[in-house]
């Protein structure tokens, strides 16, 4: 059944036409080879992690979730297969427990029943110039939903010294799978603009299980005012088939179960800010944005678990946002921001469930919230860096919702520093466990969590560059389906302890190698482990140049076995595994790369959930192109 046409946007893009109008690069190399992945959490001060930063800039992967999966305590995969939904878990956290971001706006969907967490394959990572992630309880900065992490992808932006350029990006893998983008930019002296076009289709990379998807980006930037304007536009179309979570892929104890889906997004930003004194920078943002989904999943029979009844669910959320902050230098050494939001959103679905008839589903609800919040950074020694920040929230019918963070960083030598940081976060109830029949619960509590964490930086010229980070996060008021009152209820507490060390050394002029490895303990008050929580993981990238025209890597990839669960098995536990991939860069002209790859290549079997085979070795071939 097709989504009925949006409301919404055909207003974001005829906004973003318009300024567009008023206002009169694909990455050539591989996905996220442009701007690094940056590790931030503050508007007063950049922190960036080289180390992590190196891991996602040299990866090549085709998928935002295969990339992320690469950090050290992440763990991000599609369940189902190639067109399921997105798993992503940072530091042990839950998938909605992640606040994701497209150039500042909001993607968590309250309405779906994943809770809020955010679908990755609704974002072409042809779009994308460069990722920041920010692990931690990040509600101080924010707002809701940031417990355990922060993604802000951030898509292509213009070049004014670009005056008209075109690019195009063709890849094929052998198992039908395709994908092809292209963008046109053009730059003038006070701005430019890029206008980008994509379409996918994973093919039989994962079996029965399919993504198809287009999508469509407009960026601008244009100086105005004596300030700089900023636009992002973007939508994306998806239509895909997978596996019924929960349902056991191939291990079904009958025939596997199918849902489809189909999902829509449409979204709109404008950024402003220009200096307002000498000391004094001014700061405000308009976000619009519309998400919606249609799915039709089947009866799954009842197993060692019990069965769950056939649902149909079409979904409807609306979010606008609006912020304003400025940022002070009170002293060379002492920088203030302060500033306030308001948003506002509201969710509806319409569905059926079939308990013997089909039961009506349908649900609404609005809600608002306003905040206040301040951020300082303070250098009060050259070697020493505070960092600290606080937010009050108001959400609508939710008492008050205070949230802080204090980091500090300090230099010891010149080849050691180290940091330290606490922060405290919240997720309201999603609107889907607030007001989906049978199962809502108005009186549900938000969930809250805080984080702890310690490390060093070690750099030499010998040795290379070293980091270690302790982690201490704990989550309570998880909420819960309770089978004896039928109902969801607020009971868990969850606290994920663990170590990250990251090192990255120069063998030669022309070899780098990047490794990672994490340890996670994560225990639960119930007593029953979490699923897709590897204890150990690990990721090491070999990156070989034998010229400026040609290089090639070797990614290795690990895991240790983890619990996983499905209706008909019950709890089991899924076996470790390695994975390598292969790759080779090869420029034969300054505007033209090729790219081949072998995803697999050791034909590795493995599994992230029950009885759905991750991909078989694969080959690809990318073309890029540049006039």
């Amino acid at each position: 059944m097709p989504l009925p046409r949006s409301s919404v946007a055909p207003c974001v893009f005829t906004l973003a036409l318009c300024v567009n109008l008023f206002a009169a690069e694909i990455s050539f190399a591989q996905a996220f080879s442009g701007d690094e992945i940056i590790v931030t959490s503050s508007r007063v001060v950049d922190q960036e992690d080289p180390l992590l930063s190196k891991i996602i800039s040299n990866l090549s992967e085709t998928n935002v979730l295969d990339a992320l999966d690469a950090l050290p305590s992440v763990t991000a995969f599609s369940n189902g297969g190639a067109g399921g939904n997105s798993f992503l878990s940072i530091r042990g956290g839950e998938p909605n427990f992640t606040l994701v971001l497209l150039d500042g706006i909001r993607l968590n969907d309250p309405t779906n029943s994943a809770g809020g967490a955010f679908d990755f394959g609704q974002v072409d990572p042809a779009f994308l110039e460069g990722v920041d992630v920010t692990f931690g309880a990040l509600s101080s900065i924010h707002g809701a939903d940031a417990l355990s992490g922060v993604v802000h992808l951030k898509t292509l932006s213009p070049d004014p010294t670009d005056a008209v350029s075109f690019q195009t990006r063709l890849t094929l893998n052998a198992r039908d799978g395709y994908s092809v983008s292209g963008n046109a930019q053009l730059g003038w002296e006070s701005g430019g603009t890029v206008l980008a076009v994509g379409t996918r289709d994973s093919g039989d990379i994962t079996p029965d299980s399919e993504l198809k998807a287009q999508s469509a980006l407009l960026s601008l930037q244009q100086d105005l005012w004596g300030g700089t304007l900023d636009l992002t536009a973007y939508h994306s179309e998806t239509d895909r088939t997978a596996y019924a979570e929960d349902s056991g892929g191939a291990r079904s104890g009958v025939a596997p179960v199918f849902e489809d889906r189909e999902t829509e997004i449409s979204l709109a930003g404008l950024r402003y800010d220009r200096p307002i004194s000498r000391n004094t920078q001014l700061n405000a943002s308009l976000n619009v944005s519309e998400q919606r989904a249609f799915s039709d999943i089947p009866a799954i029979p009842s197993g060692v678990l019990n069965g769950v009844p056939a649902r149909r669910d079409e979904t409807d959320y609306e979010r606008w946002q609006a912020q304003v902050f400025t940022r002070t230098d009170l002293r060379p050494n002492w920088k203030l921001v302060v500033g306030a939001e308001y948003a506002e959103e509201r969710g509806e679905g319409v569905g059926t469930l079939d308990i013997g008839f089909p039961l009506a589903t349908n649900f609404s609800q609005s809600r608002d919230n306003l905040s206040a919040f301040a951020e300082t950074s303070i250098n009060a020694h050259p070697s020493f860096l505070l960092n600290g920040a606080v937010r009050i929230d108001k959400p609508d019918e939710q008492s008050v919702q205070p949230t802080y963070k204090l980091q500090s960083t300090y230099r010891a030598t010149e080849w050691l520093q180290l940091h330290g940081s606490f922060a405290t976060s919240y997720k309201l109830p999603s609107i889907f466990a607030l007001s989906y029949p049978l199962i809502a619960n108005p009186d549900l509590e938000p969930e809250e969590g805080e984080s702890f964490e310690l490390g060093l930086i070690f750099k030499d010229d010998r040795l290379g560059q070293l980091s270690i980070t302790g982690h201490d996060s704990k989550f309570k008021n998880l909420v819960d389906f309770d089978p004896v009152v039928f109902t969801n209820v607020n009971r868990r507490k969850v606290q994920s302890r663990g170590i990250e060390i990251v090192w990255d050394k120069e063998i030669s002029d022309q070899i780098d190698l990047l490794t990672s490895m994490s340890y996670a303990d994560v225990e639960t008050s119930s007593g029953q482990p979490l699923r897709n929580r590897p204890e150990f993981s690990g990721n090491t990238l070999l990156d070989y140049r034998h010229s400026e025209a040609l290089s090639a890597h070797l990614e290795w990839k690990y895991s240790s076995d983890f619990l996983s669960s499905s209706v008909p098995t019950g709890f089991i536990t899924l076996d470790d595994f390695h994975r390598i991939d292969l790759g080779m860069d090869w420029s034969p002209a300054s505007n033209w790369q090729v790219s081949f790859d072998i995803l697999n290549a050791f034909n590795q079997s493995y599994s992230y959930s029950v009885g759905v085979l991750e991909p078989k070795r694969t080959f690809s071939i990318s073309l890029d192109f540049k006039l």
